[in-house]
């Protein structure tokens, strides 16, 4: 840490091709002709102290930030968060909500102040930055600079801080200006979204992961969508003050997570499976319940249901953006971290690597496809279900398969993607002793399909 950069670089080194900086940018204006006494002179010794100081307050970040990961590394039970310092841009205003079990540091861009504050695993949410509640706390002309006029409004207006912000990530413009024509805007109001080739556009969340990908639809060969995901810029602007058709707009490119009170009927419905299969790989929704009653007497019944299966109430009496149907089917790199083979989190299988005190499954559970079957039966027998501090959705249900009944918590987040699932208790469900030496069995207990208050 001390005499080398976070690259590996010595500090000598790095401090000294501000010289070279100075000396080109002194010849870069003596070539557009200032004077060297003054004018390229100055130009020079601006852009070396420029250069200086960017690279001064790097380094005082990566070695700060390389201490705080020592700490991560040689105290157990230890996660670290991203603190805002001052002023941040809006990338590092959403991602400074994140908090992180592992101890590797966080990227940064030049001139990034954010800090790495290292605290207990536990403490991690409760110390962690709320990204809406640090947008809330700004003057609106600071919301404006940091998200753009448009996206601090579509913030203002309910939209999902993250997806405004990561919107940015995939937007182009295909002419100097940056506005469409008007000719564009009233495709845009006629079509509600339409075919309108409008631009500011984004690629950001059109995947069928996203929220957006599933609203506007797929082409015939269903590999893009059928529309242009449009940024918040193009809403506004096709809204053209029409509130109204700029909420419809808002929800209909994924950037509000409900749909408007008084959406237009026009708008399209986000997209519904066919009871012929669907694309998520699951039976269709006309097939009955997805697992069978549990045979061992006293645990109670799961109910059949008539209709395909819905997710109870959250706890303010408010339903949820999605059902079951729609949340997608969990990905190998999903898995991968249920399975816990990065060794910091999940470990939920009897093969995965010994974790402190995280819960194990049956033994038949040892695999990407019954892991799957596991989230499939969870889903179809909600019991409760609450939108936790990280902002994603965290559910319990008893699930009872291959002989085996478990309380089970999935986890899934604001994309419709399970972020995790695990057993709490059940019929050969373990957990790993502290030391991660053994385990211990976790019987069965209904108790756990309850929240605690």
């Amino acid at each position: 840490m001390i005499g080398v950069t976070g690259d590996g670089r010595s500090i000598t080194g790095l401090f000294g091709t501000a010289i070279n900086t100075a000396r080109d940018a002194s010849e870069a204006a003596l070539m557009q002709g200032a004077g060297m006494e003054l004018g390229a002179a100055a130009v020079g010794w601006n852009a070396g102290g420029i250069d200086v100081v960017t690279k001064l307050l790097t380094v005082t970040s990566d070695t700060s930030r390389a201490a705080m990961g020592l700490e991560t590394v040689t105290r157990e039970g230890i996660g670290y968060t991203r603190r805002l310092v001052g002023a941040s841009c809006a990338r590092c205003v959403v991602l400074a909500g994140r908090t992180y079990r592992s101890p590797v540091a966080f990227d940064r861009h030049p001139r990034c102040d954010c800090e790495h504050v290292p605290a207990s695993t536990r403490q991690l949410d409760l110390i962690a930055v709320d990204a809406r509640s640090h947008f809330d706390d700004l003057s609106r002309d600071e919301q404006d600079r940091q998200f753009t006029r448009a996206g601090a409004q579509a913030i203002r207006d309910g939209a999902d801080i993250n997806q405004v912000v990561n919107a940015r990530r995939g937007a182009g413009l295909s002419f100097a200006s940056g506005r469409i024509t008007k000719a564009e805007a009233e495709a845009i109001r006629n079509s509600r979204g339409g075919r309108a080739r409008a631009l500011p556009v984004t690629t950001e969340g059109t995947t069928r992961r996203g929220i957006a990908g599933g609203r506007l639809g797929r082409d015939s060969g269903g590999k893009k969508v059928a529309q242009q995901r449009l940024m918040p810029e193009s809403i506004y602007q096709a809204a053209d003050g029409d509130r109204d058709l700029a909420m419809d707009l808002l929800y209909q490119h994924g950037y509000l997570m409900e749909r408007p009170r008084r959406a237009r009927q026009s708008v399209s419905q986000p997209r519904q499976h066919t009871n012929t299969g669907n694309s998520v790989g699951r039976p269709p929704a006309t097939s009955g319940p997805r697992i069978p009653p549990p045979h061992t007497p006293g645990r109670g019944t799961i109910a059949a249901s008539s209709g395909p299966p819905q997710f109870p109430r959250l706890p303010d009496g408010s339903a949820m953006p999605f059902t079951p149907a729609d949340v997608l089917p969990l990905e190998l790199e999903d898995f991968k971290h249920i399975d816990g083979i990065d060794g910091m989190s999940g470990g939920h299988l009897q093969t995965s690597p010994p974790i402190p005190n995280a819960t194990r499954f049956p033994a038949w559970v040892r695999g990407h496809a019954e892991v799957q079957e596991v989230i499939d039966a969870a889903l179809a027998n909600v019991s409760v279900i609450r939108l936790g501090r990280r902002g994603n959705y965290e559910s319990r249900s008893l699930v009872d398969l291959h002989g085996t009944a478990m309380v089970v918590e999935t986890v899934l987040d604001m994309d419709r993607l399970v972020v995790t699932v695990y057993p709490l208790s059940g019929d050969f469900v373990e957990r790993v002793t502290p030391d991660a030496k053994g385990s211990m069995p976790r019987p069965l207990d209904l108790g756990g399909l309850q929240f605690d208050s």
